[in-house]
């Protein structure tokens, strides 16, 4: 039974979650209740798979932020309005077709799905108001839960209750090991070894570094598997690795480190915002590592070193960067800020908290202020702690999510080229 236009409303009884105008050719096998095969007739009595078909997709991502996702009677003109959309990387209206069939894999394999900034033009322009723009923050949501080892970011997207009871849960442990590890603070000048020892952080901080390490690459392990780019094998190998190795140094350079293609969106200051906060973030990082690496406690406050001039300079635009989300997401106004899941919240305030507690410590360290430098060094080390757990299983992933996948396409199309150039010869 092909699936096939019949109005304007959608097919529930024989196919679930299924919306018309797909003209697709294609068939399901099995009930509606279970995940059943998405095939294409052959004209033969056996068929030939093309996809598993999972009837729950749709409304799973109704809940994850895709509220309007059945309004879509897929007339393409999010695709054609995208400023990213381009030959054989259309979007998003192929990944909602995805969704509204139920094709999981064909979803989660897609990288696509990490191409888009939310610039929300797309939203602005649909004819029918079914928010393209949240849909694809929808599926990305669900793609982390996906993608994520155990499936451990399904605590977080399963609802704002489990989520805050996570949190929760994760800050109490925290503050109880905290607890367990503090010292005896000296009040006549503060110094930050007598509440917590640079051996302590050092062991706590290699041993936190390593499971999230771990997990961000089981986590990529999975994604590779799925967003898999497979070379013409005409190609040599040669040919392949110096393909992988141009695009991955081009993706890196001009989707990370520039983020050039967020310049083609109409809302500037969102660019600026999010490259000073990715540099802000890469310049804390630094500043940190090289204070962990000569020992905490054992740097001056005068003269003022360079790294600690760093960590000030990028703590400023990383907290600013962080305060802009926050405000916007207050005001909601604009599309790609009205309508908000509980975990984007989560991540931006955690973000915010991690930069102003970072500030407020270094300014009290030098108004020689002991209380407010413990106080703000306790506070500080919880939310850190919390945002780098949920790091591979929030909103967080995507930094990592999506160079990957920014490199897999550009591989993909590479390779495709290569393979039509050696067609041709």
């Amino acid at each position: 039974m092909l699936l096939h236009s019949v109005g304007t409303s959608p097919i529930y009884a024989l196919y679930g979650p299924v919306t018309p105008g797909l003209d697709s050719g294609l068939t399901r096998s099995g009930p509606v209740s279970q995940t059943v095969l998405l095939e294409k007739p052959t004209g033969r009595a056996e068929t030939e798979p093309l996809t598993k078909v999972n009837p729950h997709l749709a409304p799973k991502l109704q809940k994850l932020g895709a509220t309007r996702l059945y309004r879509c009677y897929n007339c393409g003109t999010c695709t054609a309005i995208c400023p990213l959309s381009k030959e054989k990387v259309e979007f998003p209206r192929n990944l909602i077709r995805y969704a509204l069939l139920g094709a999981e894999d064909k979803l989660l394999s897609a990288p696509a799905l990490w191409l888009c900034y939310y610039c929300g033009e797309c939203s602005d322009d649909c004819p029918k108001d079914a928010d393209p723009g949240s849909f694809m923050m929808a599926a990305r949501r669900y793609a982390i839960e996906k993608y994520s080892w155990g499936r451990i970011a399904s605590i977080f997207y399963s609802g704002p209750t489990a989520s805050g009871l996570g949190l929760i849960a994760l800050t109490l442990i925290a503050i109880l090991g905290l607890w367990f590890v503090k010292g005896t603070p000296t009040f006549s000048s503060p110094n930050l070894q007598t509440l917590v020892s640079f051996e302590v952080i050092h062991d706590v901080g290699l041993s936190l570094g390593a499971i999230v390490g771990l997990s961000v690459l089981a986590n990529l392990v999975i994604m590779a598997k799925l967003v898999r780019v497979k070379p013409d094998r005409k190609l040599l190998l040669t040919s392949r690795l110096r393909t992988l190795l141009s695009t991955l140094i081009g993706s890196v350079v001009n989707q990370s480190l520039v983020q050039i293609d967020f310049l083609k969106c109409t809302n500037k200051n969102r660019y600026y915002a999010h490259l000073a906060l990715f540099w802000g973030f890469i310049g804390l990082a630094i500043a940190t590592g090289i204070d962990y690496i000569i020992g905490l406690g054992k740097i001056p406050l005068y003269p003022i070193p360079p790294q600690r001039v760093l960590g000030i300079v990028s703590g400023v635009a990383f907290t600013l960067a962080a305060t802009y989300y926050l405000l916007k997401r207050l005001r909601k106004d604009e599309r790609h800020v009205r309508l908000s899941h509980s975990t984007d919240w989560v991540f931006v305030a955690l973000l915010f908290l991690a930069g102003i507690t970072g500030l407020l410590l270094t300014l009290f360290l030098y108004l020689d202020f002991a209380l407010g430098a413990y106080s703000m060094y306790a506070v500080h080390l919880v939310i850190v702690f919390d945002l780098v757990v949920l790091a591979p299983f929030t909103k967080f992933a995507h930094a990592v999510y999506r160079p990957l996948a920014t490199w897999m396409n550009a591989a993909a199309m590479r390779f495709s080229a290569q393979a039509r150039l050696e067609a041709n010869r």
